[in-house]
């Protein structure tokens, strides 16, 4: 199913939240904050490669590596999380990139 996503399946869902639900008995709500193409590239796996930035409450920091997402839209999905940074909101800035 994630072959089959692209950068616009995830824009009509900016600023809704995720559940991140492979922690436990308290699921972890992360917000959709930005969808980002990172450009066409014709010889590249996918073609048209895009990145997502979510943003997650301070504690706890998720570690690296795949998730279980639930969406109401979007469904259930494995995503691979990065943490990058503080946001400026005092959350926690995760990425994920679909290359």
């Amino acid at each position: 199913m994630l072959d089959s996503l692209t950068a616009d399946t995830f824009l009509a869902h900016s600023g809704t939240e995720f559940e991140v639900r492979d922690l436990g008995d308290e699921p972890v709500v992360l917000v959709l904050a930005e969808v980002r193409s990172l450009g066409h590239q014709p010889q590249a796996p996918r073609v048209d490669p895009f990145a997502l930035e979510f943003v997650g409450p301070s504690k706890p920091v998720l570690e690296q590596r795949i998730h279980g997402l639930g969406h109401p839209a979007l469904g259930e999905l494995e995503i691979f999380l990065v943490p990058i940074g503080v946001d400026p909101d005092g959350g926690v800035r995760y990425e994920a990139v679909f290359n």
